[in-house]
């Protein structure tokens, strides 16, 4: 079972956490300078051993970004958009 989710596209990276009852919360959001960092961090880190998936999606990124705020639950349709979009592009190592 994943633990969260980080998607990237662009300048753009949200990382997602899901709860003890399977809801997604945002964790953090990025673009820019964030952006680079979170990625820093991404890349020193083994995510498949801390149950973390990556999706590569910019269109998600962007509309994740824009549409949640830090340490909130994910929007239900925003949700949705990250089964729909998210299962068709994630990067596996």
């Amino acid at each position: 079972m994943m633990k969260g989710v980080i998607v990237v596209g662009g300048n753009y990276i949200v990382s997602i956490q899901y709860s003890k009852d399977n809801e997604p919360i945002v964790l953090s959001r990025g673009m820019g300078y964030m952006d680079k960092k979170i990625r820093e961090m991404e890349r020193d880190m083994d995510m498949e051993q801390l149950k973390i998936r990556i999706i590569k999606n910019e269109e998600l990124a962007r509309k994740l970004f824009y549409g949640t705020e830090a340490s909130k639950k994910l929007p239900l349709g925003l949700s949705r958009l990250l089964v729909e979009l998210g299962d068709n592009s994630i990067c596996r190592r």
